[in-house]
This record gives structure tokens, sequence and C-alpha cells, in this order.
């Protein structure tokens, strides 16, 4: 899995946060009602942590392997999800009604598979044949899907909080197993 070698103490302590925030976005993502402090939820700080470290490594990434015009669309991307992500972190301050409402959950949920899908769509889909078609399909139904959700009135942020939980819950675990691999063969490293 890991080349023995390569493992230093700092990927070991970098590998154990990643592990806390996993658990705690797990435990905060099951019962948002009980963390928060003088009204500040939790939840929406782990999040937009958690949808810039997205942003970060799927993105952003993406953003400085390309060129030109898909470089561009990348960056639009990039800068969305920034702004999302600070909206998540600033909710507590936001007091129009209005406002709160376009940044429940469910909407920004909405919103972020809508610019994925449309830029996704814009760079492989239509220019080119590079796609094939179950994914051009699979776009093209999770772009209508997060539109027409976004129309509805519907809140299903119980839901995506329960599913992001369970998400959180595995990745924690697996980053658990891969904290007690490093660090048993940091022993034999430093036993030799």
């Amino acid at each position: 899995m890991y080349e023995i070698k390569k493992i230093t103490f700092q990927k070991i302590i970098l590998n154990i946060l990643i592990t806390i925030l996993f658990l705690l976005s797990a435990v905060t993502c099951f019962e948002p009602q009980y963390f928060s402090i003088k009204g500040i939820r939790i939840i929406d700080i782990l999040l937009g942590i958690l949808l810039l470290l997205f942003n970060y490594y799927f993105v952003f990434i993406n953003f400085k392997k390309n060129s030109g015009l898909k470089k561009f669309f990348f960056l639009i991307e990039t800068c969305l999800l920034s702004l999302i992500s600070g909206s998540l972190f600033l909710s507590f301050l936001i007091t129009n009604v209005f406002v709160k409402k376009l940044l429940n959950l469910s909407n920004i949920i909405s919103y972020i598979l809508m610019i994925h899908c449309f830029i996704s769509l814009h760079l492989f889909g239509w220019k080119n044949n590079k796609m094939n078609i179950w994914s051009l399909n699979g776009y093209l139904v999770t772009f209508g899907t997060s539109c027409f959700l976004l129309g509805k009135d519907i809140d299903f942020s119980y839901i995506i909080l329960r599913i992001f939980s369970v998400l959180f819950g595995f990745l924690s675990l697996f980053y658990l197993f891969i904290v007690i691999n490093q660090i048993s063969n940091y022993k034999k490293i430093t036993v030799k």
C-alpha cells in the first residue's frame, strides 16, 4: 500500500488530523442541532472546509493541468465553489430570509451539481466525442435533476446530512486504517 521508506512522522500526523476531521464531520452531520456555539452551526464551518478541500483536490488540480478555454472554465468552477464554501463559513452572519433560503444546504448541493455538470458537458460532451453515451446521459440527468430540485421548494438537507455522515464515517475508518498501517511501518523503520 505505502512504500515503507516514504513514511514520515509528518505524514502520520497529517493522516491523524484528516481522520479526526472526518470523524468530527460524521458526528456533526448526524446530529447538527447539538453542535452549535452561540448560534454558529459547526456543521456549516466543517462543510465549508471540506468543500474547500474538495475544490482544491479535484477542481483546482484540473485548473493547473489545463490551458486555454478549459483552464478558464476550471477557473470559473474554482471561483464559484470558493464563493459557495465562503457562504457556508459565513452563514451565521446572514440575516436576510431570502438569502438564507438561497444558501441552504439543499440549494448549495444543487448549485454545485449544476456548475460541475454544465462545465463537464461543455468541455467534454458537446465539443468532442471523447465522452461515452453513459457519461453524457449521467451528466444530463444530474443537471436536470439539480435544476428541478432547485426549482421545487423541497428541503432535503436532513437526507443529505445523513448521507454525508455515513460517508464521512467510512472515510474516517479508512484513514484510521491507513494511520494504523503507517504507525506500524514507521515503528519497523525506526527499530532498524
